[in-house]
């Protein structure tokens, strides 16, 4: 059983995105997919090319930061005060209590704080596709290598969002598979879309168990997104922007 502590950004969104190959490793081929209620919606480079230019616009970091006017898409926190920080500490309902996380454990390529103009606390968190890859290997690789349903984990990083593949077990042989996740529009939630087989997007079928099941584990995924508190000297933040590039997560917090 995989410590309640991987739930955090960004390993919430990867812990649901392994326990779909989880269930996906149940299914025995792309046909059974769709015996089990999975469509075929086109090609997943073109759908998430697609979903990437209707994805949430970037996080306007500045206009928390108080830094004035930067170049558009500018997220780094940049010399406006900002410093880097050793350790966060994180707190989720079914934590005994707050938990301090060295950077280094978290992984990520950048973690800073600053402060508003009206000097609250906030703070950026980053991670380029090597780190997030690192942070999964970090938090998830001595449960992947006891288990024998999947192997080779991979965050590919995508436009508003990313594909996290892995070799499945399909009982018949194993098969390169990817779960599909997307920031929703509120730019702080995530979805499920489906996974990939062969280049191909199956979007999850709109009841049954399976489908049930994908809406427990995006419900337990956006429930730690909305209820993840930064336990700060001068206050608690919350999640407030998810940003996703082909090459970056970026996480504002405040």
């Amino acid at each position: 059983m995989m410590s309640r502590r991987k739930w955090i950004v960004p390993g919430c969104a990867i812990l649901a995105a392994l326990a779909i190959l989880v269930m996906i490793a149940s299914i025995p081929a792309a046909l059974a997919l769709r015996l089990a209620g999975f469509r075929s919606q086109g090609t997943t480079a073109d759908i998430l090319e697609t979903r990437g230019v209707e994805a949430p616009a970037t996080i306007a970091w500045p206009e928390v930061w108080g830094r004035g006017e930067a170049a558009e898409g500018d997220l780094v926190p940049g010399t406006g005060g900002s410093q880097s920080l050793d350790s966060v500490t994180v707190d989720l309902w079914f934590l005994a209590q707050p938990y301090a996380l060295p950077v280094y454990q978290l992984s990520a390529e950048q973690v800073e704080r600053g402060q508003t103009e009206a000097g609250s606390p906030v703070y950026f968190i980053e991670f380029d596709e090597k780190s997030a890859n690192a942070h999964l290997v970090q938090w998830f690789g001595e449960n992947i290598e006891q288990q024998n349903r999947f192997r080779n984990p991979w965050v590919d990083l995508r436009s508003g969002g990313a594909v996290v593949y892995a070799d499945v077990n399909l009982q018949i042989g194993w098969k390169r598979v990817g779960a599909v996740l997307m920031v929703d529009g509120s730019g702080r939630q995530v979805q499920l879309i489906g996974v990939d087989i062969d280049g191909r997007l199956f979007s999850a079928p709109p009841d049954g168990q399976i489908a049930e099941l994908i809406r427990r584990v995006e419900s337990e995924t956006n429930r730690v997104l909305r209820e993840l508190t930064f336990v700060d000297p001068a206050g608690q933040l919350a999640v407030q922007a998810i940003d996703v590039t082909e090459d970056r997560i970026r996480i504002l917090a405040y």
